[in-house]
């Protein structure tokens, strides 16, 4: 609801509306006491001022009083300007018993649009006010459900951490696996290193008997061509015969001589080969039983590596889920940060509500200072006006006592001492009347 500046009947007539007022066009065209005060009461009403729970000093000589609901009707509507003349003092508008008694329509409109300026001011105040309280509320909730996420989170990341912690072999574990298994491969490396010297020493060994053994056929072949040549010098055939003869024999000769050659390869391939045979044949007991010793240690080895790739395939998982616990933790912060950011928002908006507040507050206070000032002033005439009642009182009572004594002496006089009392009664409630008079003309002129 906008509402500035000078308003019209209609825009009256629809704000009071709006503020819960009971209205009528007539009442803002010929107000009457009876609106004006109704206003006020819902005017304060709605600022949270109850002026019916003031306590107010009762006068003692009230149950005397022909009419005493007047004087309770006054003492209210005198709270009642009063609490209003603190709100409207401040811009030059002040109000009077005058203003609710006899109100004018012109006046009326301008304290009206005073009020609902005002009222509409407060109001939307404290929409604001609600919008950040309810938007703090719920940021507040926000953050506590993260905060309880947090440490949910890092509870289950604490578990996680000691579940990685009992499976994960210890130090003193690894290290002896370790030793053991170093130990058992430098065995292995020593029995390698002896296998190959030993099979190099036999390989040796039959090269250099082959070598001896063709050596020694080339020696007998060189002899056999020996002898071929002295047995050629021997024969004496015809020229012809014997070059035939002897071109035959050459090439028999050489026949026999390739053949031997590729005999004697053969024999050295046969003979390396049954080296290696019987070589083989020699080692494979040994080497059948290494293998053995070998096949079980690398079982062994076999079962402590699918043991520890299990493990270290946990630690992965755990140590993944805990990358992403950390992500999560991280996007928490970093929602905690905005979170915080906007908590800090949020407060200084509050502080700058509260600092115009509190200027609204003392500003209210320098008035309920000033007006304590004239209540002061309001309880010293009220004293002095209790003390003349309390004299008049006083008197009451002294003619009272005379009566009872007059009654006392006789009763023929009980006519003249009534007369006498009407008398008095009579002066007393003209008295009344008088103050009542005299405290409307001093309090209420306004």
């Amino acid at each position: 609801m906008a509402v500035a500046g000078k308003l019209t009947d209609e825009n009256i007539f629809q704000c009071l509306k709006t503020f819960n007022v009971p209205v009528r066009m007539s009442d803002i065209n010929t107000p009457t006491r009876d609106f004006v005060i109704r206003v006020f009461e819902c005017f304060l009403k709605d600022q949270q001022i109850d002026i019916s729970s003031q306590n107010q000093r009762n006068f003692d000589s009230i149950k005397h009083m022909e009419n005493p609901e007047l004087c309770h009707e006054g003492t209210m509507l005198i709270q009642l300007v009063k609490y209003i003349n603190k709100i409207t003092r401040k811009n030059g508008l002040e109000i009077t018993i005058r203003d609710i008694f006899e109100p004018k329509p012109k006046r009326t409109k301008r304290i009206l649009n005073y009020l609902i300026l005002f009222w509409n001011y407060l109001w939307q105040k404290n929409l604001i006010f609600q919008n950040v309280e309810q938007s703090y509320n719920e940021e507040r909730r926000h953050v506590e459900q993260m905060l309880e996420e947090i440490s949910e989170l890092q509870r289950k990341k604490d578990e996680c951490s000691s579940v990685l912690d009992a499976m994960e072999p210890s130090k003193e574990e690894l290290e002896s696996c370790v030793s053991s298994k170093t130990e058992k491969a430098a065995e292995f490396q020593k029995l390698h290193k002896g296998i190959m010297d030993e099979y190099e020493y036999v390989i040796k060994k039959k090269e250099k008997d082959l070598s001896e053994k063709i050596s020694t056929l080339e020696v007998n072949v060189l002899s056999l061509k020996e002898q071929i040549n002295e047995i050629e010098q021997l024969i004496l055939p015809s020229p012809e015969r014997l070059s035939t003869e002897l071109q035959r024999t050459k090439d028999v000769i050489k026949n026999e001589d390739i053949k031997i050659r590729e005999k004697v390869l053969q024999l050295k391939e046969t003979k390396k080969s049954l080296d290696v045979a019987n070589q083989t044949c020699e080692q494979s007991t040994k080497i059948t039983e290494v293998l053995r010793d070998i096949k079980s240690a690398l079982e062994e080895f076999s079962k402590l590596i699918d043991l520890f790739l299990c493990a270290y395939a946990n630690f992965e998982k755990e140590e993944d889920q805990l990358k992403r616990n950390m992500a999560e933790l991280e996007n928490k912060d970093k929602l905690k940060n905005m979170i915080a950011e906007k908590e800090m928002k949020i407060s200084l908006n509050t502080l700058k509500y509260k600092e115009s507040m509190e200027e609204t507050l003392i500003s209210l206070k320098n008035k309920i200072a000033n007006e304590l000032k004239v209540l002061e002033l309001l309880k010293l005439r009220k004293a002095d006006i209790a003390q003349r009642s309390n004299k008049v009182s006083q008197s009451a009572n002294e003619v009272v006592g005379f009566v009872k004594q007059a009654e006392d002496l006789s009763e023929k006089q009980e006519s003249e001492c009534l007369a006498q009392m009407e008398a008095i009664v009579a002066a007393y409630i003209q008295n009344c009347k008088e103050i009542k008079a005299h405290a409307k003309k001093t309090f209420w002129r306004g």
